[in-house]
């Protein structure tokens, strides 16, 4: 079991024994999934609310029941608790919001109220996507307030990012990790090959080291672009650790996971995120326990 590091010393990630292992687990997965007896999990990134026109945030944001099983997990596991903002078809008023500035005070505000009462360590903002310059210029506003309004509460401001995106040195520097999407490219998709030349280039970018936390798919996707969980394509046998594609859908199997935490390892990075947690029937996570990843 990893060390459970006080959120006041997240800031700096010098004080961490290991690289971070985060892991995304959306609301309609969150009551089914059952966590292994040990987890290398640091972080859970609850997936996800929307935030409404002007920068409201809906009546109840999380369903009470989905509050205490949150909570429930992070106690079991030792881990943080983060709230994701946005994601793939729950960006829509993004644009909006981000470029009036009432409306951007307004979502901070909710946003580090809600983390305050519902015992949350910050949120992941995942805005899928700026359409141009002046759409990421006013996202990088936005993560600039909410890193000045969550600085004083030791709230955590996280950003998922999609590999050809890059936000600039000043979004960089508001943000305590960014977490990479290196997925979801040409098929095959994010071979190791493929997710080091995202690191690459966004280290180029100027993103610090140790803020990146390279993503891992824990589904495959085939020439077609549908998907299939890692636990449905491996239901009827243990693939070998090598094989990284069944019946044309091509995924990360259990080498490709170790060789990319130790890429992140070898590379000073921040650690590994996950997308998404339920995806692997408990196959893949146990994999990435220190014990389990020797050096290459």
């Amino acid at each position: 079991m990893r060390r459970f590091i006080p959120i006041l010393l997240l800031t700096t990630f010098t004080t961490l024994a290991d690289p971070l292992v985060v892991g995304y687990l959306p609301d309609y997965r969150i009551e089914t999934w059952t966590p292994p007896t040990e987890s290398p999990l640091t972080d859970i990134i609850f997936f996800g609310i929307e935030a409404l026109e002007g920068g409201v945030l809906p009546n109840v944001p999380v369903p009470p029941a989905q509050i205490d099983r949150a909570h429930a997990l992070k106690n079991q596991l030792k881990t943080r608790l983060l709230l994701c903002v946005g994601g793939w078809g729950r960006s829509a008023h993004f644009p909006a919001t981000a470029a009036d500035d009432a409306a951007r005070a307004r979502l901070i505000t909710s946003l580090r109220d809600f983390c305050l009462a519902n015992d949350f360590d910050g949120i992941d903002y995942d805005w899928e996507h700026p359409k141009d310059d002046a759409e990421m210029a006013n996202y990088v506003r936005l993560l600039t307030e909410t890193r000045a309004a969550f600085k004083e509460d030791g709230l955590l401001v996280t950003i998922a990012l999609a590999s050809w995106q890059d936000i600039g040195p000043e979004g960089y520097a508001a943000v305590d990790r960014v977490h990479l999407m290196s997925y979801d490219q040409a098929f095959p998709q994010a071979t190791l090959a493929q997710s080091i030349r995202d690191v690459e280039t966004l280290l180029a970018n100027g993103c610090p080291p140790e803020k990146v936390l390279l993503g891992v798919p824990f589904y495959g996707r085939n020439q077609d672009r549908d998907t299939r969980s890692y636990a449905d394509l491996t239901a009827d046998h243990e693939p070998d650790p090598g094989v990284d594609e069944i019946d044309g859908f091509a995924f990360n199997g259990v080498d490709t996971v170790k060789a990319k935490m130790n890429f992140v390892t070898r590379k000073n990075l921040g650690g590994l995120m996950i997308w998404e947690l339920s995806h692997d029937g408990g196959k893949l996570l146990k994999h990435l326990q220190g014990d389990t990843v020797s050096a290459q």
